[in-house]
């Protein structure tokens, strides 16, 4: 039986490539974010460019799969993003994963832990940059895309006995 993205009848599973796929998607392309965005951020410490973008991803691979958790929560089933997506899931997905970002950053603007250089362009009354509410808006659903074309391009096949 082919358990490689359940898109088919209601699967239930996440298979545990499914969230290699995800986890892997996430970070290859939050880390390649971060290091175009790094020039419109002062970061507290600013001699550790590669380990704080790395850093920066792993946070974001934690923020996507928070929001991943948090709709399944509200799906009331953890395989939500393997079975079939409609346009509110998408949009649900996009909702959870700016407001998520936003909150992110506020904290780490009251923290200290970076703040903005002048040529980053901030959401008017919020002082909230634009580029990592877009990166949450476009990465977040591009990374679950990935997942699911990932996991139908490459299949997990299964004993008959197994399941």
């Amino acid at each position: 039986m082919d358990r490689g993205l359940a898109l088919r009848s209601g699967a239930r599973h996440m298979s545990f490539p499914d969230a290699a796929y995800l986890t892997i998607a996430a970070f290859m392309m939050n880390f390649a974010w971060e290091k175009f965005q790094c020039p419109l951020f002062i970061h507290a410490d600013p001699s550790d460019g590669f380990g704080a973008m790395v850093r920066a991803a792993i946070g974001d691979v934690a923020l996507t799969w928070i929001a991943y958790g948090l709709l399944a929560a509200r799906f009331r089933r953890w395989a939500w993003g393997v079975g079939k997506l409609r346009g509110r899931d998408w949009a649900l997905w996009v909702g959870v994963a700016v407001t998520l970002s936003v909150a992110v950053e506020i904290a780490a603007i009251a923290s200290h832990r970076w703040s903005y250089a002048s040529s980053n362009p901030t959401i008017p009354g919020t002082g909230v940059s634009v580029v990592p509410v877009l990166q949450a808006a476009i990465l977040g659903p591009a990374s679950l895309a990935v997942m699911r074309l990932a996991a139908q391009r490459f299949p997990i096949r299964r004993s008959r006995g197994s399941d």
